[in-house]
């Protein structure tokens, strides 16, 4: 061999908020909460928390993390906005279930209250066959778990498939979660993916 490329790599920004969360996680450990789908894990029924002024500080953190994104991976000028956000919490035994975010551009989780027990899991869902490997790397892994910790944010593709396993410790895992979008152009018009997200509604 030659030479291995690795093509279209799946970005995965981490960014870490500095100042303290106390008054933050007073707050949403209060909100109320519901069943999420059928699941043990809980969701906020507010599903546009970001809006509420006791997370003021935390929705400019996301929103300049989503400045840096764009700017470093996505390589536009094009703003993203925040467009629905709630909270979960995963008490013991409860689980995240495989999913992604559809109608969403960028999807991110900034954590509240986390260990390090139950990572974060993304999942490859390139490969239609699998060969069973006798050693896992970056080319042939089918799921790639992430530890974070408290007053992190990751930002990632809404299509990206992703889950939590069980929560197998006495503490209340609890998370902020949120999709967005832009309001500029989308695709081009000579590949015939052109949008115009700003138009669109007074052409038609």
């Amino acid at each position: 061999m030659d030479e291995l490329i690795g093509l279209f790599p799946v970005p995965c920004a981490v960014f870490t908020y500095k100042n303290d969360i106390k008054e933050e996680t007073k707050f949403i450990e209060n909100l109320q909460y519901e069943k999420n789908n059928g699941d043990i894990q809980l969701k906020t029924a507010d599903t546009f928390i970001l809006r509420n002024k006791e997370l003021e500080k935390i929705s400019n953190f996301i929103k300049d993390s989503l400045k840096e994104y764009a700017v470093r991976v996505l390589a536009t000028d094009q703003p993203i906005y925040v467009t629905q956000s709630w909270c979960n919490k995963n008490s013991k035994g409860a689980i995240h279930h495989r999913h992604s975010h559809p109608n969403s551009l960028v999807s991110g989780v900034f954590y509240i209250r986390i260990d390090d027990s139950a990572p974060i899991l993304f999942h490859n869902t390139q490969n239609a066959l699998v060969i069973e490997p006798i050693k896992h790397h970056e080319f042939n892994n089918q799921a790639y778990g992430l530890k974070m910790k408290s007053a992190e944010l990751i930002l990632f593709p809404s299509h990206l498939e992703h889950s939590v396993p069980e929560n197998k410790s006495d503490m209340e895992r609890i998370s902020l979660s949120f999709n967005t979008f832009s309001d500029g152009i989308l695709g081009k018009e000579k590949n015939l993916t052109y949008l115009n997200v700003k138009e669109v509604a007074n052409v038609w």
